[in-house]
C-alpha cells in the first residue's frame, strides 16, 4: 500500500507579494546578529545542541542530505537543484529549522542571512524533492511483510488478531486562509486542515493524506482519499484489517469500536477496552510527529497551497527518524492530552455498517472475551 496523497491546489512556484523582499532592507540591518549562522555557528554545535534546534541528530540530517544529493545527481534536474547560490546543505538546514520550530518566516530568513523569497524557495524546493524521494524510495509505504509484522505485534501485545494498521485524523492549526476561511473552521472553532494518517506498530506512517478543510468529517476525508478508495478494492492477506475510531464506517477490512449507547454487553465492553489499547499507537504516532516538528502546531503561512506538502514532508522525515532510531525529548503524554483537547468531535453522521464487518467484529469480540 504505497499511496501518498497531497492536495496541491496551485502552482508552488508562484510567490505572492505579501511575502516578497519588501523588507529586505530592514532584514539586512539585523543580519549582523547571526552572521554566517549556517556556515560558522551550526558546525560548532555539539550533538545535543543540534538536536535541540533541529529536532533530529546530525547523523539523520546527513542521511537525508545524502538521499537528496543522490536523486539530484541521478536526474541532473534543474527543478531539484534549488537556489544555485545556496548549498544543498544550507537549503536543507533552512527547511528542517522551519519545520522544527515555530518561528516567523521573517526570523528564519534573518537567521540564515537570506531574503524571505529565497527562504521560501528553499523550503518549497526541498519539500518537492522529499516528496519525489518518497515516490522513488517508498519511505511512506507498507507491504505484505510489514503487514505480517504489525499483525503479529498487536496479537502478541493485546490478543487482538489481524491488525495491519491504525487510521486516524489529526487537525493541523493554521492562520485563516484568504479564500473560503469559514470552511477551514472546525468544531472547536479554530482554522485547520486535516491530516489523515495510517500507522504501523513501529509508529511509522504507512499512508498519509493532507489538506482537507477542518470542517470536514473524518469519514468523508477517508472517502476522498486514495486510501479510502483502496479499502473498497484491496484484499488484505490472512483476513487482516485496519482499525479506527467510531466515526469511520465499519467494514470487514476497517474495524471500529462498539458505540456506547449505555447498553453494551460485557463482551462488547471488553472488545472496546482491548481495541483502545491497540488504537493508542496512532495517538503516539501523531504526538511524536508534532513533538518533533513543532511547525505542525501552527502553520502560519497564508499560502494555503503549501500547507499539505509541509505536513506530508514532516511525515516523511518522521519515518526517516524512526528508521534511524533518532529519539528526541518529547513529553508524549502532555502532547496527547493537548491533542485530545484540540480535537473536534465527529458528530452528526451515522456511517453505514457493512454486514461482513458486523459479523467479523462480533466474532473477534467473542474471541477476545474467551481469551481474557
Amino acid at each position: 500500500m504505497n499511496h501518498l496523497e497531497v492536495r496541491l491546489v496551485a502552482e508552488l512556484f508562484l510567490f505572492p507579494n505579501d511575502e516578497s523582499d519588501d523588507e529586505d532592507g530592514a532584514i539586512q540591518k539585523l543580519l549582523t546578529k547571526i552572521e554566517d549562522y549556517a556556515e560558522s555557528t551550526i558546525p560548532r554545535y555539539n550533538h545535543r545542541q543540534f538536536v535541540e534546534h533541529f529536532r533530529m541528530s546530525t547523523g539523520t540530517f546527513e542521511i537525508v542530505l545524502q538521499k537528496l544529493h543522490s536523486i539530484i545527481v541521478q536526474h541532473q534536474d534543474a527543478r531539484m537543484s534549488g537556489n544555485p547560490e545556496l548549498s544543498l546543505r544550507k537549503q536543507l538546514l533552512i527547511t528542517v529549522w522551519y519545520l522544527a520550530n515555530i518561528e516567523s518566516f521573517r526570523s528564519v530568513a534573518d537567521r540564515f542571512g537570506v531574503s524571505k523569497s529565497t527562504a521560501w524557495m528553499c523550503v518549497n524546493k526541498i519539500c518537492k524533492d522529499l516528496l519525489y524521494l518518497n515516490e522513488t524510495q517508498k519511505i511512506i509505504t507498507t507491504n505484505l511483510e510489514t503487514m505480517a509484522e504489525t499483525s503479529n505485534y498487536f496479537r502478541e501485545k493485546t490478543n487482538f488478531p489481524g491488525i495491519v494498521g491504525i487510521i486516524d485524523g489529526s487537525h493541523i492549526p493554521l492562520k485563516a486562509p484568504e479564500l473560503h476561511p469559514t470552511s477551514y473552521i472546525n468544531r472547536k472553532g479554530y482554522h485547520s486542515v486535516v491530516l489523515q494518517g495510517v500507522c504501523d506498530h513501529k509508529r511509522k506512517f504507512i499512508d498519509c493524506y493532507a489538506g482537507e478543510v477542518g470542517s470536514m468529517h473524518d469519514a468523508r476525508v477517508l472517502r476522498r482519499s486514495d486510501f479510502g478508495t483502496l479499502l473498497e478494492t484491496v484484499k488484505i492477506p490472512d483476513d487482516g484489517h485496519f482499525i479506527g475510531h467510531s466515526a469511520y464506517p465499519l467494514k470487514s477490512n476497517l474495524l471500529v469500536p462498539y458505540k456506547d449507547n449505555g447498553h453494551l454487553t460485557n463482551i462488547q465492553r471488553h472488545y472496546n477496552t482491548v481495541f483502545a489499547k491497540a488504537r493508542v499507537t496512532i495517538e503516539h504516532t501523531f504526538a511524536l510527529l508534532k513533538g518533533r516538528f513543532r511547525r505542525l502546531n501552527l502553520v502560519e503561512t497564508r499560502r494555503i497551497e503549501m500547507v499539505p506538502q509541509i505536513i506530508v514532508v514532516s511525515c516523511i522525515l518522521h519515518n526517516i527518524c524512526r528508521d534511524t532510531e533518532d529519539e528526541v525529548e518529547i513529553n508524549l503524554n502532555r502532547i496527547i492530552r493537548e491533542e485530545m483537547q484540540m480535537r473536534p468531535e465527529n458528530i452528526g453522521i451515522e456511517e453505514r455498517q457493512e454486514r461482513r464487518g458486523v459479523e467479523k467484529r462480533n466474532n473477534i469480540a467473542n474471541y477476545l472475551y474467551m481469551r481474557r
